[in-house]
């Protein structure tokens, strides 16, 4: 069995190592030792070729491909992208394959950009289709150990998408490569647009606004923080009649005609003793319990007249609870409840697992939104895990 070279790059060692386990063979070894006993076991039929094909497969729609647009359509189109003939017919119009492939093995640096994979998922209707782009990318940049830089060279970029048609969304994934190599994101967006290009044309889908995705993000804020900071809310609501008392009293001293106006006195007080005991005990504040979805860890907002708001701590390790942009811009956040960005950390707790972290960025663009998972290899769990918690906020109520 053929499996280049480019294919395996996008797949790292453990998860080589889980495959080998899951199928009884040796999980000791370098990453081409054990690529080498899978093709030999498929050689001897120990292991079905389709197996190894579908895993490459599974790898390459994750792993790697950590950024994510994320667009949708009308529900007009929605009738024939669930009728595999109609998608059939689109695909052969547009001079593509029709049925079920996967030669993700054996493509490497193509001279033009090249369907690598096709699959009608169906049970009584289409509930997914799945296609894999491959085109050859120059990189430039990359530095080896010594810190010179390399050579310009070839590589094979993959573009996984997903055309999800009960959702009415399209999903197209491509990978963020680190350090000093292809971190222009002007490159990424124009390959994005290539792609969403060919896809829409091919299936014609009409984008659609995406404007209602910056109050999703304002729901997740609002839901995040409120939770991050309910022991810290609940230590001081018994003090709130003793706040209130004092503020009027030291106001009515310092010549003020009240309390409340033009600023709130006992509100801001009793959120800035919420603010110092989540100071005092950060460490509560960002840490997981039951319930605990995750944490906000900066925020960034526009409004009407083009103003913008961009907040984080000053300190890396430091959270969004402890930053003075927050707290000061607080009422306006709830005024627009609208966000163009935000950068959450989620919590994936499995039972009998330890805790994971996966580290999140959202923004919105008019026809779009992107979700890029940030400095980790991330498995189909932990995207699904991201989902989810995303449909959740979905289909909440918008003032909730």
């Amino acid at each position: 069995m053929q499996v280049v070279s480019d294919v395996m790059s996008n797949i790292n060692l453990e998860r080589i190592r889980m495959f080998n386990r899951r199928h009884g063979l040796r999980v000791s070894g370098t990453k081409n030792e054990l690529v080498n006993l899978i093709k030999e076991s498929v050689v001897s039929g120990i292991i079905n070729q389709t197996e190894v094909e579908e895993f490459l497969a599974e790898e390459i729609a994750h792993g790697k491909n950590r950024i994510l647009f994320v667009s949708s359509f009308p529900d007009s189109a929605v009738a024939n992208l669930q009728n595999v003939e109609a998608i059939r017919d689109a695909l052969r119009m547009k001079g593509l394959r029709t049925v079920n492939f996967n030669n993700l093995h054996t493509i490497s640096c193509p001279e033009n950009l090249e369907l690598a994979y096709l699959k009608i998922h169906e049970e009584q209707l289409v509930n997914k289709i799945s296609l894999c782009f491959s085109k050859t990318v120059i990189i430039k940049g990359a530095i080896d150990e010594e810190g010179e830089e390399l050579p310009p060279r070839n590589e094979t970029e993959y573009v996984w998408v997903d055309i999800l048609p009960t959702d009415k969304k399209i999903h197209i994934k491509m990978r963020q490569r680190s350090g000093n190599v292809w971190v222009n994101n002007s490159r990424i967006k124009e390959l994005y647009d290539e792609i969403s290009t060919i896809v829409r044309e091919t299936f014609s889908l009409a984008p659609k606004s995406m404007e209602g995705v910056k109050n999703i993000l304002y729901k997740m804020f609002k839901d995040l923080t409120e939770t991050a900071e309910q022991p810290f809310t609940a230590a001081v609501a018994p003090l709130e009649e003793k706040i209130t008392t004092f503020a009027e009293e030291v106001a009515g001293e310092v010549g003020l005609h009240s309390p409340y106006d033009p600023v709130d006195l006992p509100h801001r007080l009793k959120r800035l003793l919420e603010r110092a005991l989540i100071q005092q005990d950060f460490h509560i504040y960002e840490g997981y319990f039951e319930g605990k979805r995750g944490i906000v860890n900066r925020i960034y907002f526009s409004d009407a007249t083009g103003a913008s708001v961009n907040a984080r701590s000053s300190e890396v390790e430091e959270g969004i609870a402890v930053a003075d942009i927050y707290f000061d811009t607080k009422e306006s956040i709830e005024k627009l409840q609208k966000f163009d960005k935000i950068w959450i950390t989620w919590f994936y707790k499995r039972t009998g697992q330890p805790l994971e972290k996966i580290e999140t960025k959202f923004e919105v663009a008019k026809e779009h939104f992107v979700i890029h998972f940030l400095y980790a290899y991330t498995t189909k769990e932990m995207q699904n895990h991201v989902f989810s918690n995303f449909k959740h906020f979905e289909e909440l109520p918008p003032d909730r």
